[in-house]
């Protein structure tokens, strides 16, 4: 299936899932239904959390990068984010092997690290005025490109070069523009890096569409099950949040100006509240809109105090938090029983305390903070999970 076709597929999926629920009784009510829900046949199918697993390593492959290549722009070590960058590779390279075997993992990763390791190298030339130099260094990219892609070819002939070829061109083509706004410091880099990791579920359709159907009874379920769309929706956007969000202390604490990463991060705020809303009104949306930015706005007051070191101000900040946490949890089971608002509190309380720990580490300027911001980001597919399975649970006619 062409990459243009996929995209078709991706948005009439993600109409399905974002207006599917309203109107009708069902979408309308917050009462637990009686219909049973198979949770292993629907959004937690091994297709369902091939998708998931395979977009969030993809979208986390670009926001990575693009802080390897920040960094590297303002003269910093770049060896801890490039350590962190390599680990989300080997990932990749697990996910790989989970479906084929390691020859295959391996037959991909050197030439996968080989196009990061460009696109890194790239970042020194995209401000240049040199064309032919420019033009070059996209060529390389591009022959990397469709050797990533005879590879996963020959492993999966489902995979088509054709295929897969556009679909990394896009991605290295936004993903050029993200690093050619770092190095040019036009103030657009935050927007463009969003827009090339979201590129990124195009690319899981494509893989994950072609292993399925190559590899069906290894990995049953359906890839385009609505609830297996919401899945990996809510993963993308809550791992980006984190992201985000960390892009945003670590440069409040570098003393950068943070307008152009606020308004990318308020951008995915509102992406969510939409989806959210989607399922549960307008009035639902502008609730959960409103408390989730007053929880980045904690975030905010917490970064600001650790880069005075001010204790009583950071505890003021956690106290806030662990309140937010409990207001949250209660709309959210208000909205859908099905998510015990016990186990939602508890799912905040891990996110909050993860990115905290985060952002101390920016605060404390050590080797580490990038490793600690993916381990916060890296507990939100476990949110996204729960979400979808309680939405699936609440409306299984709709979501099953």
């Amino acid at each position: 299936m062409s990459r243009t076709k996929m995209k078709v597929l991706g948005c009439v999926l993600c109409v399905a899932v974002l207006g599917g629920a309203c109107g009708g009784s069902e979408g309308s009510s917050t009462t637990p239904t009686t219909v049973a829900y198979k949770i292993d046949e629907g959004v937690g199918s091994p297709a369902a959390t091939l998708r998931a697993n395979l977009t969030r390593l993809l979208q986390e492959h670009v926001l990575l990068l693009t802080m390897v290549t920040d960094a590297q722009l303002k003269g910093q070590d770049t060896r801890p984010a490039t350590a962190v960058l390599d680990q989300n590779a080997s990932d990749l390279g697990t996910a790989i092997s989970s479906v084929y075997d390691a020859d295959v993992a391996a037959a991909f990763l050197d030439p996968w690290r080989r196009h990061t390791a460009g696109l890194v190298a790239f970042a020194s030339v995209a401000a240049s005025t040199d064309k032919a130099v420019v033009g070059q260094a996209k060529a390389d990219l591009t022959a990397i490109q469709i050797t990533i892609a005879n590879a996963l070819n020959t492993a999966n002939p489902q995979l088509t070069v054709e295929a897969l070829k556009e679909s990394f061109a896009a991605y290295a083509t936004a993903t050029e523009a993200a690093i050619t706004a770092q190095a040019k410091n036009d103030g657009t880099a935050p927007e463009k890096a969003k827009k090339a990791a979201d590129t990124m579920s195009d690319t899981a359709i494509v893989l994950a569409a072609g292993i399925i159907k190559q590899r069906k009874d290894a990995v049953p379920g359906k890839l385009d099950a609505i609830s297996a769309v919401m899945r990996t929706e809510l993963t993308a956007k809550l791992q980006e949040h984190v992201y985000l969000a960390g892009i945003v202390t670590g440069t409040a604490l570098g003393g950068g100006d943070v307008g152009p990463s606020s308004e990318t991060l308020d951008e995915n705020s509102l992406e969510l509240s939409r989806a959210f809303g989607a399922v549960y009104g307008d009035g639902a949306a502008r609730r959960f809109l409103g408390l989730w930015r007053q929880h980045i706005e904690f975030f905010v007051d917490f970064t600001e105090a650790a880069g005075r070191d001010d204790t009583t101000k950071m505890d003021a900040a956690r106290s806030a938090l662990d309140g937010y946490r409990s207001t949250f949890a209660t709309f959210l089971n208000d909205a859908n029983p099905k998510l015990g608002e016990a186990a939602v509190a508890n799912d905040l309380g891990e996110h909050i305390d993860s990115l905290l720990i985060a952002i101390e580490a920016q605060a404390g300027k050590g080797p580490g903070q990038v490793a600690k911001l993916r381990e916060a980001a890296m507990h939100m597919p476990t949110t996204a999970l729960l979400l979808a399975t309680g939405i699936a649970q609440q409306f299984p006619t709709k979501f099953g």
